[in-house]
């Protein structure tokens, strides 16, 4: 297949001035980080900008971050790794590996408990119309306390002592019968999803990460935050998460966060990235592409599938073509999404709680830029 390579020096430049016309453009941008890399490893660029902390250090492209819902990707890879070894089954229910008093009214639609219609499926999908803990609607969500009053620890139990007590349902779990499905994102779907993956190996879910993962690509400075150490000492702890102009304290939250703890830089999501979508990581191609089969829409102008997310800007909101990117984002303004079209990785984050889109303003350039450089052509096989 024919690919297009920009000359390096001239992509470089064009990519920098891009980022630093963002960030100066944005005053609630206290620092960020971006790096682009193209799937031959023919060009890999990064730039960095700002304080990683008020008052420093310098955020640098190697200053870790919290990856937030990007964790989400890193998890469903696991639980698929587990449906290839036969140790899960996509149409496994809940009640298959979590006791049925953990479980027992998490959905009640209609007057009837039809928690145990929900399978692993419903949970990677977003289809199982389970509330979501973290953004939940009636009273304070945990989200807005974060971002008002403060830090605070929710664990597992509690999280669904939240679904269960104090939130309705969106909707009954969905029949995979029909081509589209309902689908709401709830941060439940994938706390479920650790769980069955610590009761079904018997691991906590940092060690599997460790062994699945972080150590056969060599991810030496990624960690889940609070419950294990990367492979190599981190320079700084995690950059801070800014709400506007207000530095946030997370700290209790994010060991708390089981579907969402992952801290880690741009180069290493970049790795794990270029692994996961260019067959590295499952024995069995289908693997992959059920991963990033049977879309549906979540919120604009975000697609799901098993643990991905694709995003495809119309030209309305960006006056010319952008092509679709495939990955996940995080509430803190984190990305990290493969664009096929190219076969470029992008991952980064503003680390701004108050505006998340902010990268899709950003990424459509870089996209551009990429596509628009004078360039050769070399044959890829």
């Amino acid at each position: 297949m024919a690919t297009a390579l920009c000359d390096p020096a001239a992509l470089t430049l064009a990519l920098d001035t891009v980022f630093r016309r963002f960030v100066s453009r944005h005053r609630y941008v206290h620092h960020a980080v971006v790096a682009v890399s193209r799937g031959d490893g023919s060009f890999t660029w990064s730039a960095a900008c700002g304080d990683a902390h008020p008052g420093g250090p310098r955020f640098e492209a190697d200053s870790p971050y919290f990856v937030a819902s990007i964790t989400k990707l890193y998890l469903a890879t696991i639980v698929l790794r587990l449906v290839e070894q036969r140790r899960l089954a996509l149409d496994d229910r809940l009640g298959v590996h979590l006791p049925p008093e953990r479980i027992a009214r998490l959905h009640v639609w209609r007057g009837r408990d039809v928690t145990p219609e929900i399978s692993i499926r419903h949970l990677l999908s977003h289809t199982s119309g389970l509330a979501d803990y973290y953004e939940g609607k009636r009273g304070r969500s945990l989200r807005v306390q974060l971002t008002t009053i403060g830090d605070t620890e929710v664990d597992a139990d509690e999280a669904l002592r939240i679904v269960r007590d104090d939130l309705p349902p969106r909707f009954p779990p969905q029949s995979f019968e029909t081509p589209h499905q309902k689908a709401s994102y709830a941060d439940t779907n994938f706390l479920l999803l650790a769980l069955i993956v610590q009761a079904v190996t018997g691991s906590p879910l940092g060690r599997l990460y460790e062994d699945l993962l972080w150590r056969p690509l060599a991810l030496t400075h990624t960690c889940l935050y609070g419950r294990t150490e990367c492979l190599s000492p981190l320079t700084s702890r995690p950059a801070t998460i800014w709400f506007r102009n207000r530095p946030l304290t997370v700290d209790r939250a994010m060991r708390s966060f089981l579907e969402d703890g992952i801290v880690s830089t741009a180069h290493d999501t970049l790795k794990f990235l270029d692994a996961l979508v260019h067959g590295r990581l499952f024995a069995d191609p289908r693997t992959l592409a059920l991963m990033h089969g049977g879309w549906n829409r979540i919120f604009f102008p975000f697609e799901y599938a098993l643990g991905t997310m694709r995003l495809r800007l119309p030209r309305l909101m960006t006056f010319r073509y952008v092509p679709a990117l495939v990955g996940h984002a995080g509430s803190s303004g984190s990305w990290l999404f493969h664009c096929p079209e190219l076969d470029l990785l992008l991952a980064g984050t503003v680390d701004q709680a108050a505006f998340p889109s902010l990268p899709y303003k950003l990424l459509p350039r870089l996209l551009w830029t990429c596509r628009k450089l004078p360039s050769r052509t070399s044959t890829r096989s």
